[in-house]
């Protein structure tokens, strides 16, 4: 889907410094999935001790321990 959005140039410059020679349209759209992928297990993780979540890949504890570090 075709959208328009703003986006401050100072931002962009960063995304064009750190997405290393990709087309904006793939860093722009590699950042959302990441920012969803995010979000959708915070979401999850804040449900930590009202639901038995069996991590069997270790990739939640994983992701936490990551986030909790910076």
């Amino acid at each position: 889907m075709r959208t328009t959005i703003n986006i401050p140039d100072g931002l962009l410059s960063d995304l064009d410094e750190v997405s290393e020679g990709k087309p904006r349209t793939t860093a722009i759209r590699e950042a959302v999935e990441f920012y969803v992928k995010r979000k959708m297990r915070e979401k999850l993780l804040s449900l930590r001790g009202r639901l038995n979540i069996i991590d069997v890949s270790g990739e939640l504890e994983s992701a936490e321990l990551k986030d909790a570090r910076g």
